[in-house]
């Protein structure tokens, strides 16, 4: 319900949201859009429902280009409160996230192999085997399940608040808030993904025509320019001071930290499974 008189554009009108009266395109108390009068037929259902759409895509296109090309900049622009063009931290890093398992994962878990032959040569298996009354080949089989599940849930969203907690010792200095941190460790994990699953698709597709299996290494060959990129967008966010040492012992402090989940995913896969 409108009240309305008048030119449509300077008229005023009561919010359908709240009741308050407002004379703008948006209603100053809680910022409900103005309605038009044909709001509720079909064609005004979808021609709102693919802006929804596009103004989504176009803004994560915008986003990720700006993530990729600039280094840092997304950082920048979210601590300084410019963030009405560009997808939040959180919700980017949720969106790749999705897409990267959905999409990009399998690409990623060929090129890494079968872990479940490795599982197979663990020190007392048998026994862990024979003490759950399976074969061999079923633990190893919800091992993998099991360690898939653990892992990927503390990488991706258990790791995220303390390898941001590491990059506050290592510039407590600046005295900066926790959710600085947080926001260039979401920016750097969404790029890292962004570039794990360009960079399998490729080399999955080409092992599958050649009928080989890469080494595993291969999957290590993006690490000097995801370090070159961290390195950079901390040049961005917190200057050049220092920033190649920082990043070092941030590398190494990640690396240490997916050593140890690893370790504890085995341990738990083993007695879970």
């Amino acid at each position: 319900t409108h009240a309305t008189a008048g030119d449509r554009g300077t008229a005023a009108a009561l919010c359908t949201n709240c009741g308050a009266s407002f004379a703008t395109q948006f209603c100053g108390d809680c910022g409900q859009e103005r309605l038009p009068d044909d709001d509720l037929t079909l064609r005004a259902f979808a021609r709102k429902a693919a802006h929804d759409v596009l103004d989504v895509d176009s803004t994560l296109v915008r986003t990720l280009r700006r993530l990729m090309a600039k280094p840092g900049a997304l950082t920048v622009d979210f601590v300084a409160g410019r963030r009405k063009a560009w997808v939040g931290p959180v919700k980017l890093y949720l969106m790749v996230a999705v897409a990267y398992f959905l999409v990009m994962w399998p690409f990623m878990t060929h090129l890494q192999g079968n872990p479940q032959e490795a599982m197979r040569t663990f020190p007392g298996i048998e026994k862990v085997a024979a003490r759950k009354d399976i074969t061999v080949d079923e633990l190893v089989r919800r091992m993998d399940g099991q360690m898939r599940t653990t892992m990927q849930a503390f990488t991706n969203f258990g790791a995220i608040p303390l390898v941001a907690g590491v990059l506050a010792l290592l510039y407590r200095r600046q005295r900066r808030r926790y959710a600085e941190h947080l926001a260039f460790t979401l920016h750097t994990s969404t790029q890292a993904m962004v570039v794990a699953g360009i960079y399998a698709v490729p080399l999955t597709l080409l092992a599958l025509a050649t009928g080989t299996q890469l080494p595993g290494w291969v999957t290590w060959l993006t690490m000097p320019y995801l370090f070159w990129y961290t390195l950079a967008s901390a040049r961005t966010v917190y200057g050049r001071e220092r920033s190649r040492r920082r990043m070092t012992v941030y590398f190494v402090a990640n690396a240490l930290l997916m050593g140890v989940v690893g370790f504890l995913s085995v341990i738990t896969a083993l007695y879970l499974a």
